[in-house]
């Protein structure tokens, strides 16, 4: 009994204290928004324990169980995410932000920055938060489907090259419709794609790590991006890059791991169904070929009754008779997309640090990722570094650095394009007398009921197509205070690309038998091509701030200058090699060298002035006049002028009693910008190489390349647009109506 009894005793002793260590655990609390409203459904869950987790009742209240020094995380799709320190379990109440109920965010807008709500033209802002949680290679991926008007379209499958971004459409026929790009205030060279898509020149993010983003704003139309002038037709993508914050040291490592594999193959004829189709094919031609014939004769009645000798054969009216033999001996069925795809591994590692105190903050990263193709010899490999450093002296002073070294490796034997491989392996014959890799190539003949190509999983083996990239972006900055309001700034921006590549195809992949065995090295061919691009910007700005009672003034006066240059050099086989094991020029029988630079200046002179008057009645205005050595004697300078006016109704008196409507402006703008997307030298005359009839012999020599245009200008559009914009319980809707002088736009 005593033993009963003390049992009992000692079981409810645990239970107790196991009750009270629950009930000690349990932390009670409310989640409201800005206006203390209860909020449904939000996830509370203790990092690091997916276990502990909750979501709040319809009165916004929650319960989970915890210890203080742990950290909760609160979540919802409509609000912004947020972690709190647990320090007690006293019941709380938490609130979170709407996530678009950002009406005093900052917005990046060119040379400076605008509240959200006083912000009166089209611009779109895409915060990179998690964005190191994607696998992405570029930073043009990061813009895939996550702003109204931004269409980004992929033109190639091979990894690392860019892709094409269009801004509210194509703004263009001849002179480019992709955005002019701003890293950190530094505006880099625009590019084009050409007719395959590739990008002969680089692309301006090219080797940028996207895993150094803060965020990223596009001014969509003329008023919000003539500020940019000659450039800005085609809009404006200003990407801002991670800084350094004061407070403690912060180290983040970061890596990833995946995998890609074609979505889908072409359903192609495999080859048992290809040896079918083919048999019938012959065997119809041979009836339709004369009287007297038909399918069931043998293969040597045909011989005979075609006159051909032993061993001979006629591929339309005779059939290979290994065919129709058990086991097909000496034949090999290929499935040429099993051979030349596989599963492409991506990797990124990336390690960073930032901090920062009363006088220095800093952000300094690396960046390591290896992505393979999913056909074989594709592969692309970045290096990556940056160091973000602000200093700040005196209360007057500050001045810093951006700088970002990078290089890649990318491998290409030729995948892309009509008649090369990937096309290749598509018509490829799925019957061989050799297996992948060897047919019709090397030492082995073509077969002949197959097609005449060359074996395109050996050229994706021997051919090599190698492209180096050495890049360095590199800002200095000082600005210093002359007033409290007063500040002017000074950058010096550089932007310096090498690129090297190397094409090689030796000749044992290609021609015929016959033309591998009797002119060996013959068809070897080598090439390379380098260029260097270098972009030199130098921007000097005077801002004035002044905020007055219900007044609030900005303005600004800057001056801009911008050098571009391009030098290339290319160096090509002629005639073959004399030895094919030797990859480099110089085992070349001959070689063809060639070289071309041009450059461009533009000198810059812009304004702006901002006004608001209670927040609710908003003016903007700016002029820009750019100068650009591209265009023609008379028309080499241009004004580029934009005007706006918002008014924010849902701040009137009359609409306070609207509290469904979170925010209701109504704006009008016009502006006017520019493209200058063309040759460095089109509107001025030049000499082209020609060849000439001297004598009965062809003679090189030069002759005029172009026509003289005094008067070539840049593509100038001028929209005129209204619209409204309605913020309704958090939910934007947008309705837009738009009047045009010269060309229709979409307002997104």
């Amino acid at each position: 009994m005593r033993e009963q009894i003390f049992f009992y005793c000692l079981l409810a002793l645990f239970l107790g204290a196991g009750y009270s260590a629950a009930a000690q655990d349990m932390l009670q609390g409310k989640v409201v928004d800005a206006s203390q409203r209860p909020l449904v459904g939000v996830s509370v869950r203790v990092l690091g324990d997916d276990n502990r987790s909750a979501s709040s009742g319809a009165g916004g209240e929650f319960s989970v169980q915890v210890k203080p020094g742990e950290t909760l995380q609160f979540s919802s799709v409509e609000y912004e995410s947020q972690q709190m320190l647990v320090k007690s379990l006293q019941p709380l109440v938490v609130t979170l932000r709407a996530k678009d109920e950002m009406l005093d965010e900052v917005v990046v807008i060119g040379y400076g920055t605008q509240r959200r709500s006083d912000v009166i033209a089209p611009v779109s802002k895409f915060n990179a938060d998690g964005l190191e949680e994607r696998p992405l290679v570029r930073v043009d991926q990061a813009l895939v489907g996550q702003m109204s008007g931004v269409r980004v379209k992929q033109t190639t499958g091979v990894p690392g090259k860019g892709l094409s971004v269009q801004v509210r459409g194509s703004g263009s026929i001849t002179a480019g419709s992709e955005p002019l790009y701003v890293i950190d205030g530094f505006p880099l060279a625009t590019a084009a794609p050409n007719g395959s898509g590739n990008y002969a020149q680089g692309n301006p993010l090219d080797n940028i790590n996207p895993n150094d983003i803060e965020s990223i704003e596009v001014l969509k139309d003329a008023s919000a991006a003539a500020i940019y002038g000659s450039r800005a037709a085609n809009g404006v993508v200003l990407i801002t890059t991670k800084r350094g914050k004061t407070g403690k040291p912060q180290m983040t490592f970061n890596t990833y791991l995946g995998a890609s594999s074609p979505y889908r193959k072409l359903d192609m004829l495999n080859g048992e169904e290809w040896i079918e189709r083919a048999v019938e094919m012959i065997n119809g031609q041979w009836v339709a070929s004369g009287a007297g014939r038909s399918a069931n004769q043998t293969i040597e009645e045909r011989r005979a009754i075609l006159g051909l000798g032993s061993g001979g054969y006629n591929t339309s009216f005779m059939f290979d008779e290994r065919w129709l033999q058990d086991g097909r001996p000496g034949m090999y069925l290929i499935d040429w997309q099993d051979e030349a795809y596989r599963t492409g591994m991506v990797q990124n590692y990336q390690l960073g640090a930032s901090g920062g105190t009363e006088y220095v903050n800093y952000y300094v990263s690396g960046n390591y990722m290896d992505q393979k193709g999913i056909i074989r010899g594709l592969d692309y490999k970045n290096y990556a570094l940056r160091a973000n450093v602000d200093v700040k002296p005196t209360k007057k002073l500050t001045f810093g650095m951006n700088l970002a070294p990078t290089y890649s490796e990318a491998n290409d034997p030729g995948i892309e394009g009509k008649d090369n491989i990937i096309h290749q392996i598509y018509s490829m014959t799925p019957v061989q007398n050799n297996p992948a890799g060897t047919v019709n190539v090397f030492e082995n003949a073509h077969y002949p009921w197959s097609t005449s190509t060359n074996d395109p999983i050996a050229k994706l083996e021997n051919y090599i197509g190698e492209n180096k990239t050495a890049r360095v972006l590199a800002t200095l900055y000082g600005q210093y205070n002359i007033f409290d309001n007063l500040v002017f700034k000074t950058t010096v921006n550089l932007d310096h690309t090498d690129r090297t590549s190397f094409s090689f195809r030796p000749y044992t992949v290609g021609g015929t038998l016959q033309q591998r065995v009797d002119n060996p090295n013959q068809s070897t061919y080598g090439a390379s091509n380098k260029y260097r691009k270098q972009t030199f910007v130098n921007e000097n700005t005077l801002t004035y701030n002044l905020e007055l009672d219900r007044h609030n003034l900005t303005a600004l006066l800057g001056h801009a200058y911008n050098y571009d240059r391009f030098d290339a050099s290319s160096i090509t086989s002629q005639g073959g090699y004399r030895n094919s094991n030797i990859k480099t020029l110089n085992a070349a029988v001959g070689t063809i060298a060639s070289t071309n630079a041009t450059k461009n200046l533009m000198l810059s002179y812009f304004g702006r002035i901002q006004y608001a008057f209670d927040g609710k009645y908003l003016f903007s205005a700016s002029m820009r006049r750019d100068g650009s050595s591209r265009f023609g004697m008379n028309t080499k300078w241009g004004w580029f002028p934009s005007v706006s006016a918002g008014w924010r109704l849902s701040d009137e008196n009359f609409m306070q009693t609207a509290d469904f409507i979170q925010d209701l402006k109504v704006r009008a703008s016009y502006g006017e910008s520019g493209n200058n997307n063309i040759g460095d030298y089109s509107s001025i005359a030049i000499l082209g190489d020609a060849n000439y009839a001297w004598g009965g012999n062809t003679a090189p020599g030069w002759a005029p390349g172009n026509i003289i245009n005094p008067d070539l200008t840049w593509e100038n559009p001028e929209p005129l647009m209204w619209d409204w914009i309605l913020r309704y319980f958090a939910r934007v809707y947008q309705d837009h109506l738009i009047g045009t002088r010269e060309q229709a736009v979409t307002s997104c």
